[in-house]
């Protein structure tokens, strides 16, 4: 599987939140701190059950 180049990938983020954002009114937003890495793992694993094709995140460490 070919990577995309980091501005590609951007725009394709981006155009997939807007398209989120026109299809439903509502989001939830979560910001977090002091989380471990294997809390957040089992967290985004359990969302992903819940919402499969509806989870857009974004990690900034």
């Amino acid at each position: 599987m070919v990577r995309e180049d980091r501005s590609t990938w951007k725009a394709n983020y981006f155009v997939k939140l807007i398209e989120l954002f026109e299809e439903y009114p509502k989001c939830f937003l979560v910001g977090v701190d002091n989380v471990g890495s294997k809390q957040m793992q089992e967290i985004r694993q359990a969302m992903r059950v819940l919402i499969s094709d509806l989870n857009l995140e974004g990690e900034r460490s």
